[in-house]
C-alpha cells in the first residue's frame, strides 16, 4: 500500500498532460494528440512540455525533441475531435518510439510503435537510445513502462 501512495504522490506532479495519444503513421511519421491546456505549459516562462521521438538514423537510435506549444500544434477536420496535434515527420528516418516526459523534464513512460516496419530484422534497438536512460533515472521498476493504454497503431 505504501508503494500505491508513494506512486499517487509523484503522479501529481506529472499531471501536466491532460491528454496523450499517439498515433504511429507506419514509420514514416507520428501524431501525438494532446488538450488545448497541454499547449499552456511553454507560457508565463515555464518551458513547454516535451516528447523525445526515438528514430534510427545512420544505424544508431537518435532522440529528436519535439516541443508542444500553439506554433507546433495543429487540428485535424474530422480527427481527434478538436484536440490539438503535434506531427512529427521522420524524414527517411524510421520512427521507433516515443518518450513522453512530466513538467519537470522527467521522463515517464513510453510508446513503441508496434508496426512491423519498426521490428523487421537489422533495425535497431531504440533501448539503446541515448533518452531511454531518462526513463530510469529516478527509479527504474516504477518509469520504465509503457504508456500502452494511450497508444493508437495505424
Amino acid at each position: 500500500m505504501l508503494g500505491l501512495g508513494a506512486i499517487g504522490a509523484f503522479a501529481g506532479s506529472a499531471a501536466a498532460w491532460n491528454e496523450f495519444a499517439v498515433d504511429f503513421k507506419g514509420c514514416s511519421s507520428v501524431w501525438i494528440i494532446v488538450s488545448p491546456s497541454d499547449l499552456e505549459f511553454g507560457t508565463d516562462g515555464q518551458d513547454p512540455l516535451f516528447v523525445n521521438v526515438v528514430v534510427e538514423r545512420d544505424g544508431d537510435a537518435v532522440c529528436e525533441k519535439v516541443e508542444f506549444t500553439e506554433d507546433t500544434a495543429t487540428t485535424i477536420p474530422g480527427q481527434y475531435g478538436d484536440s490539438p496535434v503535434v506531427k512529427f515527420d521522420g524524414g527517411g528516418d524510421k520512427i521507433l518510439a516515443v518518450i513522453k516526459y512530466n513538467q519537470n523534464q522527467f521522463a515517464i513512460c513510453y510508446v513503441e510503435n508496434e508496426n512491423r516496419c519498426a521490428h523487421t530484422p537489422n533495425v535497431v534497438d531504440w533501448l539503446d537510445s541515448d533518452c531511454y536512460d531518462d526513463l530510469n533515472i529516478l527509479d527504474e521498476d516504477r518509469f520504465n513502462n509503457p504508456c500502452s493504454e494511450q497508444a493508437f497503431v495505424g
